[in-house]
């Protein structure tokens, strides 16, 4: 089965994040380098601050969802590490002043 990323921007009061840059620079930086490396898609989710509710444990809840798919664990953890790699990472500091959260894991089941 595939691979997943999920990178989650929290909504902190001071938090900043360009969408436009997002979209428009970082993400064709993504697909330049990873596509070929083994990234089957992604998918960018920005939540309602109204709609949010659930214990986030002291935590403020995610504003921007970003859902990577990989052909499986080995190709993520090579990209992860490969060429690009120190270039995105780099480019994170440019659209967002709030470092995100990382979440990897293996898909189970789809319907």
């Amino acid at each position: 089965m595939s691979f997943n990323l999920l990178i989650l921007y929290a909504c902190h009061d001071d938090a900043k994040f360009d969408m436009q840059y997002y979209l428009h620079v970082h993400m064709p930086l993504v697909e330049r380098y990873w596509r070929p490396a083994g990234l089957l898609g992604w998918k960018v989710i920005e939540f309602g601050a109204h709609h949010q509710s659930g214990d986030y444990a002291g935590c403020p809840p995610p504003r921007i969802a970003n859902l990577m798919t990989w052909e499986d664990e080995e190709s993520y953890c090579a990209a992860s590490k490969g060429p690009g790699a120190s270039e995105i990472c780099a480019d994170a500091m440019t659209f967002s002043n709030r470092k995100p959260i990382f979440i990897t894991g293996t898909t189970v089941d789809m319907g």
